[in-house]
């Protein structure tokens, strides 16, 4: 029995004139030294436009291809590691209200120097904010949740 619950949605503004090494230079907290625009490149844009992040938390312990069906099942798409970096930028500071932390963004993969699987994850626990990347071929631990992005609606005319 699945023990799903939405924690919170957060609307984060993609896009803009800013690359990686700009936005991590300004985040005053740490972050992992290979998150970089040369490894995770955002892609420049003088027009932004929004995106809903949801997070799910699972109630357990999940891998990659779990918390991929979950997303699925929810109708949530896969995120970028763009979302990752803006989600930080925008809510690095501020408090979570939620009981879980650590937000895990299951996009493709980025092979390190030592050819290990990685994806973008976020600590938002106060006092100890890190963007970072975890190994996405271990299980994630149930404090964990899961970062998707809500489809666009399509606009009414």
């Amino acid at each position: 029995m699945e023990n799903i619950v939405t924690r919170s949605v957060f609307k984060v503004l993609m896009g803009g004139l800013s690359d990686t090494d700009q936005i991590t230079a300004k985040f005053g907290f740490p972050f992992n030294h290979h998150i970089t625009q040369k490894n995770f490149p955002l892609t420049l844009s003088e027009a932004q436009y929004e995106n809903e992040i949801e997070i799910i938390h699972p109630g357990r312990s999940f891998s990659e291809e779990e918390g991929l069906k979950i997303l699925k099942d929810r109708g949530l798409l896969r995120p970028s590691h763009e979302h990752g970096i803006m989600f930080a930028q925008q809510y690095g500071f501020s408090t979570p209200s939620e009981k879980y932390f650590y937000v895990i963004f299951l996009h493709e993969s980025w092979l390190d120097p030592g050819y290990d699987r990685r994806v973008m994850c976020f600590d938002r626990f106060p006092g100890n904010c890190r963007l970072d990347l975890d190994l996405s071929e271990r299980r994630f631990l149930e404090d964990c949740v899961i970062a998707g992005i809500r489809p666009h609606k399509p606009s009414v005319s």
